[in-house]
């Protein structure tokens, strides 16, 4: 049914407001009433009744311009805005998280040097040798606190990255995300909140995880992608 009694500007409407799906609502319905505006004041201007005078009607969408290139002015216009506006807070949110995650991992580093005479007693209530106790603790302790040290060193760099507006950052963080929880799950021993490792260094490990889950809802959050998009457009 049409809405302008005229068939040449409904579809034009129509292409239009489907090249602007990629903005948001409310900014989207403010051109499409903006150009429905601009065509109805055009038309009276020329003194155009609804049912005559379709080669005016085209000449006014042709002085319009074709729906896809102003949907592609619109949307450059939006994108530099949103970049221009510096991060959303649902990237700053993600940010500060993935800070937190770095503060959390040092702590379980030097947590895992602490507790080496805990995890000692706990090696040797396993079959090993006694002889190998020690040494293994040592490459144990070691092993760990190099893997959360990392880990800190990884939650910085992923933040720095994600504040700039980086796609990769977002893929890599989903990754290391990814590989975080099936070490949280399953290990190894040193990495997982069920081991029997001292309650400091699993609790630790459990807020870790927590840090790096929060981070990772916050960027797939629509301001976060749009702004991601933004820059790197």
């Amino acid at each position: 049914m049409s809405t302008t009694n005229s068939p040449l500007v409904d579809n034009y409407l129509r292409r239009l407001r489907a090249a602007l799906a990629g903005l948001p609502a409310d900014r989207r319905q403010d051109i499409i009433e903006g150009v429905t505006q601009h065509i109805a004041d055009a038309r009276l201007q020329l003194g155009q009744d609804s049912q005559e005078g379709e080669d005016a009607i085209r000449g006014i969408l042709g002085q319009l311009g074709d729906p896809d290139v102003i949907a592609a002015d619109a949307l450059d216009a939006e994108r530099g805005s949103i970049a221009a506006a510096g991060p959303p807070r649902s990237v700053r949110n993600a940010v500060w998280l993935m800070y937190a995650g770095a503060v959390v991992s040092l702590a379980a580093a030097i947590a895992d040097i602490a507790t080496k005479n805990e995890l000692r007693e706990v090696l040797a209530r396993t079959p090993m040798a006694r002889n190998l106790v020690a040494a293994a603790a040592t490459a144990t302790f070691t092993q760990a606190a190099a893997v959360n040290l990392a880990g800190a060193v990884l939650f910085l760099l992923m933040a720095r990255w994600t504040a700039k507006g980086s796609v990769p950052a977002r893929t890599l963080a989903c990754v290391l995300f990814g590989l975080r929880t099936v070490a949280v799950l399953i290990g190894p021993g040193e990495l997982s909140a069920l081991s029997p490792w001292p309650a400091a260094v699993r609790v630790l490990t459990v807020l870790g995880w927590l840090a790096g889950l929060g981070a990772i809802v916050y960027l797939w959050q629509k301001t976060s992608t749009a702004f991601i998009k933004a820059r790197f457009r």
